[in-house]
């Protein structure tokens, strides 16, 4: 018996997000939306700055940490000032086009991102994860199962797909992509737990062949499905 779907906390996961407010996506494509319209994001450097304030959002980056994310190579002689550039700009795209001024605030020595939870997916996939928890400490193995489906399904892709450099790779997708994969891990082992393993095997194969074996949770998945 497939476990009914829960309702995570805010209405962003199932793209129905208020009309006035823009929500964000990092777990696959950065993209953006308001209400149920693409909202368009700046490309390049931009966007992956966004994508590495929002990973920790609520947290303070200096900007010496951002600068291997979006700078490769020699770089410029003041390589913070570029930070310092680059999110000037981001600052102002986001702005226009998605009616989101106060995003990125300045602190000392660095940069944060200000986003309400249930405005971000990757806000949405910890909720989700941390309430299964809960429900399994519980003895709801339902429950859990039924939020940690709800979470995977949040992922449509490697962290920040195609997005930015090695260092931004190893520094910021890979960490969001091994959470995936601890959730899919517990998914499995809870649906075990319930005698549904043939389920969470057939639901497996599904997603596997969306991910197509790109990113930690693609790979997993292929080992799953093997």
């Amino acid at each position: 018996m497939r476990p009914a779907p829960a309702r995570p906390p805010g209405p962003f996961p199932y793209g129905e997000a208020a009309h006035d407010t823009t929500a964000f996506r990092i777990l696959g494509p950065v993209r953006a939306q308001r209400g149920t319209r693409p909202v368009p994001l700046p490309g390049g450097k931009q966007r992956t700055l966004l994508a590495a304030l929002l990973a920790r959002s609520g947290a303070s980056l200096p900007a010496s940490a951002l600068v291997p994310y979006i700078l490769s190579g020699g770089g410029p002689e003041h390589p913070e000032a570029a930070v310092y550039t680059y999110v000037a700009r981001l600052r102002g795209a986001l702005a226009r086009h998605a009616d989101c001024p106060g995003l990125i605030s300045t602190t000392p020595g660095g940069y944060r991102a200000e986003l309400d939870a249930d405005r971000l997916d990757l806000s949405a996939f910890r909720a989700l994860v941390r309430r299964a928890r809960r429900g399994a400490d519980r003895g709801d193995l339902r429950g859990a199962a039924s939020d940690l489906r709800d979470a995977l399904a949040l992922w449509t892709g490697p962290a920040a797909d195609g997005l930015g450099s090695a260092a931004f790779r190893r520094g910021v997708a890979e960490p969001l992509e091994e959470e995936a994969v601890r959730a899919l891990d517990g998914y499995l082992e809870v649906m075990g737990a319930l005698g549904e393993g043939g389920d969470a095997r057939a639901e497996a194969r599904a997603m596997a062949a969306v991910h197509r074996g790109r990113g930690g949770l693609g790979r997993r998945l292929a080992e799953v499905v093997g």
